[in-house]
């Protein structure tokens, strides 16, 4: 049976990464400093998904049958991939006339959509999960695997600031996000505290660090929102105590309830969703709503109808299809 407490964050986390994509590049300088402050708090929510990941790793059964594992989690994330790398390729080659190579080239690469990345990235930390179990028991070789995170995400900073260029499909190699998965790995080394001045501290940084870094440069925008960030990285393992402490203390309600349902279905609400935000981003825009107003709205109406879109998939093809897609 599915731990109750992590499918309800699982469908926080999942509302989080739509209001991410209903954020959008303003023509006025203090609303993208808006944008970016919002990033800035809620940047968690896909280091927290591959955390969850990591937790939830047999590692006993890993360690006996390591092929057997990585069997199993392909069919899991590589088909659903696969399937929607083509679906959006589809959406990509007859809405915006994509020639047929380009689309050939996106679909391999998985660049079909944007958020493609956190599957590729999942599914090459599955398969070097034998190889970090084996690692983690050996203190020399633990600190190295430790160290790739912080070392990539310098390096990101370095090359974007100082070279203004960008290391393409960094987003898509496991390097960024590794530390997330080897401490949902060893989550049971952490110590659970409920103390929000870490929390707080690494916020109140990354809005200093990010909006002051739009403001001397506009072109690093995207820099500054982004959650390969190295100021950002020590707010995400900041939370993390607090994310396992309130696992003990977690009771279910009504409200609850519907929050886990979203999130027992996260994973497809993740890989359908962008069809739907664009959908309803053309209705609600017409209704010249405030900025602010526009993303919350546009965030429920894409989730909704998302999970709507899943449920009522799923009833009519009584789930023959979703290990296919990922629902």
């Amino acid at each position: 049976m599915k731990n109750r407490y992590f499918q309800f964050l699982r469908g926080i986390l999942i509302f989080v990464v739509i209001l991410i994509h209903t954020i959008y590049l303003n023509n006025e300088k203090y609303i993208n400093c808006i944008n970016i402050g919002i990033r800035c708090l809620i940047n968690f929510c896909v280091p927290l998904f591959i955390f969850i990941s990591g937790y939830f790793v047999n590692k006993s059964k890993v360690k006996d049958n390591p092929r057997k594992y990585i069997k199993s989690r392909f069919y899991k994330i590589v088909i659903p991939l696969v399937c929607f790398s083509f679906v959006y390729t589809m959406i990509d080659y007859f809405t915006k006339g994509t020639n047929i190579d380009k689309s050939l080239i996106k679909f391999i690469t998985f660049k079909s959509e944007a958020h493609l990345y956190y599957i590729v990235a999942l599914f090459q930390l599955v398969l070097l999960t034998p190889v970090l179990l084996r690692w983690l028991e050996r203190k020399e070789k633990r600190i190295v695997i430790y160290l790739i995170t912080p070392i990539y995400l310098l390096i990101i900073f370095i090359v974007r600031i100082i070279f203004e260029k960008e290391i393409p499909f960094s987003q898509y190699f496991f390097f960024g996000w590794i530390i997330y998965y080897i401490l949902g790995l060893e989550s049971e080394k952490i110590k659970l505290t409920k103390n929000y001045f870490g929390p707080i501290f690494f916020i109140l940084i990354s809005l200093f660090v990010n909006i002051s870094l739009y403001c001397i440069n506009e072109k690093l925008y995207t820099y500054s929102c982004s959650q390969l960030n190295i100021v950002n990285m020590f707010y995400v393992i900041s939370i993390l105590p607090i994310v396992l402490i309130n696992n003990n203390k977690y009771k279910s309600s009504k409200f609850e309830n519907i929050i886990e349902k979203i999130g027992d279905n996260s994973f497809g609400i993740y890989l359908v969703h962008l069809i739907f935000l664009k959908i309803c981003a053309i209705a609600i825009k017409k209704l010249n709503l405030n900025v602010l107003i526009y993303y919350v709205v546009l965030t429920f109406c894409t989730l909704i109808v998302s999970y709507s879109f899943i449920y009522l998939f799923k009833k009519i093809t009584r789930n023959k299809f979703n290990k296919y897609l990922g629902f």
